[in-house]
């Protein structure tokens, strides 16, 4: 088992960096660690003004978790969402961002 820490996620959309820190550990039938959890909706807190848009899905696809970030405010109209996809090993292998337009990659540092 890995631990995930000091992973920066970049939104293309906003150039607004999303610094993820002790995230804690992440298994196949393990929930996204409340750490993880609570800084991301911190994060989010404090750029966008709310938290309830935030939400966390466990699996997508056999080997793979997500980290769901919708960075629109309520009762906008547009649609902004990012995607931290991890492999089976516990290990970030990529964030994608899903517009309009479909899903493209974003920037990993």
């Amino acid at each position: 088992m890995k631990i995930i820490s000091s992973t920066t996620i970049i939104l293309v959309t906003s150039n607004i960096m999303l610094p993820i820190v002790e995230a804690g550990y992440l298994c196949p039938n393990s929930f996204i660690s409340d750490e993880l959890i609570n800084s991301v909706k911190n994060f989010v807190q404090s750029h966008w003004g709310h938290q309830d848009l935030v939400h966390f899905k466990n699996r997508l696809g056999k080997d793979r978790w997500r980290i769901h970030i919708n960075t629109i405010p309520p009762g906008h109209p547009g649609t902004s969402n990012s995607y931290g996809i991890f492999n089976s090993n516990q290990e970030l292998v990529n964030v994608v961002e899903r517009t309009g337009r479909g899903y493209r990659d974003c920037d990993i540092h």
